[in-house]
């Protein structure tokens, strides 16, 4: 029998201020929206070297979130993350439906995106998305932006991809990472709901049940949520008083569980 430690976190924000992370876990979860430093060329550094240097000789899943590939062509800079992380020695894995084994642990990465589905009026939801940021700060290679209708794309071959790994027999626990929110029950309570929940939040609870924990971020709400259909987590710190919004007060830079890889749920 092993015994893991995951440090999870998410919505980091480094490009408005620094913040010191404890570095002890066996693996570092980061769901998203890491550091948005806009184009990544190989002759200059990428969020991977913040990461390399943030976390020295630790295993990393990074899934990179919409302010990970704001203001820069979608697909480049997956292909320059990717190859800066192997120049650095391989152990930071970016995952976009995709999966790897670290420490007895099978982890599942996708950003997830939305479906806009989740507030029930999925039409009036994608007219309000269409001023969010994503939608004119991301392109395709061809120029063009990406649209919500790229989204809900990604959103389905996310889906299909969890579906299919999480409904095969494992030996190991699994754990999902996604930068966008699988279950509306992860939405902050202090918001008032309002239509745009459902860029924020996904209606992915059949999944859920599926894994062994969930972690995630995008809605800036730090909650651990353990029900009897599955656990999920997301440790958001949010963005940073130097613009005025405040991040979020149950943000832990010292967060961890522990994976007991010949047991099939994750614990505190």
């Amino acid at each position: 029998m092993y015994v893991a430690t995951i440090a999870a976190y998410s919505d980091l924000h480094i490009e408005h201020s620094s913040v010191v992370l404890s570095a002890t876990a066996d693996v570092i979860v980061l769901a998203g929206d890491i550091y948005a430093l806009g184009p990544a060329y190989m002759e200059e550094p990428s969020v991977i070297h913040w990461i390399d240097q943030t976390f020295p000789n630790k295993d990393v899943v990074f899934v990179p979130g919409n302010h990970d590939l704001e203001n820069s062509y979608w697909e480049r800079q997956m292909r320059v993350w990717r190859a800066h992380a192997q120049q650095l020695g391989g152990r930071i894995h970016v995952l976009w439906n995709e999966s790897v084994i670290l420490h007895g642990v099978q982890f599942l990465g996708t950003p997830l995106f939305s479906n806009f589905s989740s507030t029930n009026n999925s039409q009036e939801a994608i007219k309000a998305a269409k001023g969010v940021p994503d939608f004119n700060r991301i392109w395709h290679l061809s120029g063009k932006c990406v649209t919500p209708e790229d989204y809900i794309q990604w959103h389905t071959e996310a889906r299909n991809f969890l579906k299919q790994h999480l409904s095969e027999p494992s030996a190991v626990p699994r754990v999902v990472v996604t930068h966008f929110a699988p279950s509306v029950k992860l939405g902050n309570p202090k918001r008032v709901p309002n239509i745009l929940d459902a860029y924020w939040l996904n209606d992915c609870d059949d999944l859920v049940e599926l894994a062994d924990v969930w972690v995630s971020g995008h809605s800036h709400y730090s909650c651990d949520i353990v029900l009897p259909q599955g656990r999920m987590i997301s440790n958001a710190r949010g963005v940073s008083k130097l613009f005025n919004l405040s991040n979020d007060p149950n943000f832990t830079p010292h967060h961890h569980i522990t994976v007991n890889t010949a047991a099939p749920r994750c614990k505190m």
